[in-house]
């Protein structure tokens, strides 16, 4: 609202309002100042875009990312017990290598 106040426009403020039949919507503002001739602010003008669809995508896919993340760290750690297991097992090959070729792998 400092901005209005300053006869500067607001653009893309993003907040929450509540439609006739009670649904929450995510709403994108613009906020312009009105002018007379004398350039003096007589008012406001308010443009409201509805962002919910995007809104809700972009949850969904920090959810997506925020499991993709726990996913790796837990298959981080079942390889980081298995690599330990097997240096304890005496050097055994890597099940799954092949000899020649590089994998000839030992642990």
């Amino acid at each position: 609202m400092e901005k209005l106040r300053r006869g500067e426009r607001a653009e893309l403020y993003e907040t929450v309002r509540i439609t006739k039949d009670g649904r929450r919507i995510h709403v994108s503002l613009t906020v312009s100042p009105i002018r007379d001739n004398a350039g003096r602010i007589t008012g406001v003008s308010s443009v409201d875009r509805d962002i919910t669809d995007r809104k809700l995508v972009e949850m969904k896919l920090q959810e997506q990312e925020k499991a993709l993340r726990s996913s790796e760290q837990r298959y981080r750690s079942l390889f980081e017990e298995w690599f330990m297991a097997s240096i304890g097992s005496g050097g055994r090959r890597i099940p799954g290598s092949k000899p020649g070729l590089g994998g000839d792998a030992r642990l």
